[in-house]
């Protein structure tokens, strides 16, 4: 029996819970959702694509803002399991 490493999870159990792609039966239409949105986003707003925070070749962030200035500012930070998709879409 393999060792519980968090909670009631093995570590394949948690690889495996970390791969969103084994917990739906088809990631497309969510892709395909994110990438409409992504390109509405750069189309309709101020985009800055690519902003270093690191020395990494990954380190980059896009930052998208309303052609108004003074707007209030939503930051949003995904805190992991990057496996299917890209910053980019």
């Amino acid at each position: 029996m393999a060792d519980k490493i968090y909670l009631d999870y093995d570590q394949e159990e948690l690889n495996r819970q970390y791969n969103q792609a084994t917990l739906v039966s088809d990631l497309s239409p969510y892709q395909e959702r994110g990438k409409a949105a992504t390109e509405k986003a750069r189309a309709s707003l101020r985009c800055e694509i690519d902003i270093a925070y690191g020395d990494g070749p990954d380190e980059r962030l896009d930052v998208y803002r309303p052609d108004a200035d003074g707007c209030p500012m939503v930051i949003y930070t995904h805190g992991g399991a990057w496996r299917g998709a890209v910053k980019d879409t």
